[in-house]
């Protein structure tokens, strides 16, 4: 039990960034654009949101500037990254149903709502949320992150059609991740942004604490 809590705050984490490519994006202007991928923006209000979420979540609030540089390059990254492999698991004509949305969450929303699962509600209400509003609020996060994974699991299946191991596949995964990073044509608009997240190591290795 303990390491389900773990990894659903985990998810907690990845999802808090993830919401913000989607978010806070009407009232902004052409000039607050970042960069262009696969028909979806990235403005600039989301990395702050994305970073505010990292500095909450890695409890980074009262990290030294070279920590709170690292957790920048984690937010922007994460945000193109997850845009990256959405937009390609799409042109590849993967979907995720409601019902699939709803299996998936249930353990996760059970375990988080139970008597061990303290730590995953401490997440949410950092993230300023409801337990119930954030459920909500992340069902259509939930669809995109499902469907990233069934692209990446489908690339693992297809050189493993037989079965792999779990060092067969967390190589398979990471090598495919950083192949859809190097083939992503993105259109950047904010040369700031282009060198940060062009200079950041392989995904696979981010961490704000090495």
């Amino acid at each position: 039990m303990k390491y389900t809590l773990l990894a659903i705050c985990a998810v907690l984490v990845v999802l808090a960034a993830s919401v913000s490519i989607y978010k806070f994006v009407a009232a902004q202007t052409d000039e607050d654009l970042i960069a262009s991928i696969g028909g979806m923006e990235l403005k600039r209000q989301q990395v702050r949101q994305a970073i505010a979420y990292q500095i909450l979540t890695s409890d980074g609030s009262t990290a030294g500037k070279e920590v709170l540089s690292k957790i920048k390059e984690i937010a922007i990254t994460t945000l193109v990254d997850d845009m990256i492999e959405y937009s390609e698991a799409i042109k590849q004509g993967y979907t995720v149903t409601d019902a699939e949305v709803e299996d998936f969450i249930a353990p996760f929303r059970q375990a988080c709502a139970g008597p061990q699962g303290e730590d995953c509600r401490k997440v949410i209400r950092l993230l300023g949320m409801t337990f119930d509003g954030f459920w909500d609020e992340s069902f259509d996060n939930y669809r995109r992150l499902m469907t990233r994974m069934k692209l990446k699991s489908a690339h693992v299946d297809s050189l493993y059609p037989d079965g792999w191991t779990a060092d067969e596949h967390n190589e398979a995964m990471a090598a495919f991740e950083e192949q859809l990073r190097a083939d992503a044509e993105v259109e950047w608009a904010d040369d700031e942004m282009r060198e940060i997240y062009e200079g950041a190591g392989s995904r696979s290795a981010r961490t704000v604490f090495d």
